[in-house]
Parts: C-alpha cells; sequence; structure tokens
C-alpha cells in the first residue's frame, strides 16, 4: 500500500484483467482512503475507476468528512475522489467543514475551502426550496 511500485504492480494486473471479489475491492478502497498518503490516492483511483469498487452512501460521506479534516493535499485528493464517487454532506456539514478548513491557514486548507464551495454550489439546488 506504501509505494507507488506496489500501485503500477497493481494496475499492470488490472490491465491484464486481474480481477478480485467484490468484498476485497471493497476493503481494499477502505484500506486506500484511510492512508493519507499519495499512493492511498492512487490505489483508491485504480480501484475506483478500473474495479468499479465502491462503498455503501453512509460509509462515502464518513470518508469525506474524514479526508476534509486533513491537512494534507492526499486529504484533498481523497475528498475529490469521494465527491466523484456521489459522496454528499449535508449543507450544515459543509459549512462547518468550511470554517475548519479556514482555520488550517495552509495550502491543502485552501484546496479544501475551494473543495466544498464547489460541493455547496452543486448541492444548492437539490436544497433550495425556490426553482429560479
Amino acid at each position: 500500500m506504501d509505494s507507488d511500485f506496489g500501485n503500477n504492480y497493481a494496475s499492470a494486473l488490472m490491465t491484464k484483467g486481474a480481477t478480485l471479489p467484490e468484498e476485497e475491492k471493497v476493503q481494499f478502497l477502505r484500506e486506500a482512503l484511510r492512508a493519507n498518503i499519495a499512493a492511498g490516492n492512487n490505489h483508491a483511483s485504480a480501484l475506483r475507476e478500473k474495479m468499479g469498487a465502491t462503498l455503501p452512501e453512509e460509509e462515502k460521506a464518513q470518508f469525506l468528512r474524514e479526508a476534509l479534516r486533513t491537512n494534507s493535499a492526499a486529504g484533498n485528493n481523497h475528498a475529490f475522489a469521494l465527491r466523484e464517487m456521489g459522496a454528499k454532506l449535508s449543507m450544515e456539514e459543509l459549512a462547518e467543514a468550511l470554517e475548519e478548513a479556514k482555520g488550517m491557514n495552509s495550502y491543502p486548507g485552501c484546496n479544501h475551502v475551494s473543495a466544498i464551495k464547489t460541493m455547496m454550489l452543486a448541492q444548492a439546488p437539490e436544497e433550495c426550496p425556490v426553482q429560479i
């Protein structure tokens, strides 16, 4: 899990048609999302894009909450990947995460601010009672 070599090896195997049972894909995806490193991002992307691994909705939301609390680029990449998987948080949770990200006072924090604002804008039509 902790190297690009492992990711390159896994990608090569997937290109040759290697597959995993669904429960193993899900378990490896969970492990990749728990790793706050670039290799974890690469593993998560490969599992999601090449093997179709996904998680239940609440689990995606929980991993998104955790990713937005990390003060790292890897956390931001996980947040992006989880958004692509359909992870959503309520507007209240996003507002809270936005304040936390602003308080990080770092480059990853700024990336979180941008990602959170994008999520808020994407969800605004769903939660706005007035149709424009």
